[in-house]
Formats: C-alpha cells, structure tokens, sequence
C-alpha cells in the first residue's frame, strides 16, 4: 500500500509540472543516512530545548485533549532539521516565521 502511494505521490508531481530534468526526485525512506542523522541530533539535543520550541507549546495548549509527550511530537522539529541539513538546502519552505526577539 504505501509503495503504491509512493508512485501516486511522484505522478502527482510530475503532473502538476515538476521537471525531472531540474529536480531531484527520490524516496527518503530509501536514504539511510536520513534517519541516521535523526537520530544522532535526537541523542546531543537536550530535552529542555525541544520543550522550548514555541510550536510544541502552543500544540500543549491547543490540544489538552490528547497525550502530547511521546518523542514523535517532541523530537519533530529534529527531523525537520534533519531534512535541512542532510541535503544542504538553500531554500525551506515554512509557514510564517514566528521568531521571539528580545528588545
């Protein structure tokens, strides 16, 4: 099932206009070293500094209903990290930036 939704999701692409010619199309699940570096950012983060992470506490907030302590919801961003510094990107798309400044 999921290997088949693999390929509906690249013809979905692929129609929608992605050029093949300039864009690289893989599967992430078949690139180890991905969830390599997943886990060596997950073992040298402290656990505090993902508690900060404003998102995770305004998910706290927003669904008090539900268990939101498992590492998959806390350690996320480290996966995105993971997803940014494995393929060296220029450019992450994200919603808006929420940035705490101090003045």
């Amino acid at each position: 099932m999921i290997e088949e939704n693999v390929w509906d999701m690249v013809i979905d692409w692929l129609a929608a206009g992605i050029d093949p010619a300039q864009a690289t199309l893989f599967i992430q699940s078949r690139v180890p070293e991905h969830a390599e570096l997943h886990t060596l950012l997950s073992m040298i983060t402290p656990l505090g500094w993902l508690e900060r992470v404003p998102s995770y506490k305004e998910q706290q907030a927003n669904l008090t209903d539900r268990d939101l302590t498992t590492y998959g919801f806390l350690g996320y961003p480290l996966l995105q990290s993971a997803d940014v510094l494995i393929y060296r990107a220029k450019y992450v798309p994200s919603e808006k930036t929420r940035c705490r400044t101090s003045k």
